[in-house]
């Protein structure tokens, strides 16, 4: 159960505007097998949310600490950033680990506090590159990781793609 009713309201509002609430209500995709949650307490709450149980689902996230809810949002920005750079750091798949965010400010916050973490650990090096973009310059250096959100033929590079940043000149 959710601990109190101010993680009800948190996770209530959380709910109004993101995925959960949008695989909660469209009925046209169903998934039928899970092959990717090894868990058997996350494999049986996946059952519960193609079912419609969003609550228990939650509620099982919660239990196993892996809903975190805070009101503090820049207190929340930093924890997510601290979790992806230890998660990728220390993944043999570092492109498998990703923040979601729902608009592009939001990702720019969380790109913006995960490049501060790398640049405090020192896995930022060289100069930086800035590239002026429509919704704010982009800087990178060495060690950023990237995705590709346009694709450009001439350079072998499809929407989607991932990279690493291994030097700027």
């Amino acid at each position: 159960a959710l601990r109190t009713e101010r993680d009800r309201a948190m996770v209530d509002a959380m709910l109004l505007g993101g995925l959960f609430a949008a695989l909660a209500s469209d009925t046209s995709a169903q998934l039928h097998d899970n092959h990717r949650q090894s868990a058997e307490w996350e494999q049986q709450a996946l059952t519960r949310l193609r079912d419609g149980h969003v609550d228990r689902t939650l509620d099982a996230y919660l239990a196993h600490d892996r809903v975190h809810i805070s009101a503090d949002t820049e207190a929340l920005r930093h924890r997510v950033a601290a979790d992806y750079v230890q998660a990728s750091g220390a993944s043999d798949h570092p492109d498998s680990v990703t923040i979601l965010a729902a608009t592009r400010h939001q990702v720019r916050t969380y790109n913006d506090a995960v490049r501060e973490l790398l640049d405090d650990e020192r896995l930022l090096t060289g100069p930086e590159l800035t590239i002026p973009a429509d919704d704010g310059d982009l800087r990178l250096r060495a060690g950023d990781r990237v995705l590709i959100t346009r694709n450009d033929y001439a350079r072998d590079l499809l929407n989607g793609d991932r990279a690493a940043v291994t030097h700027v000149n």
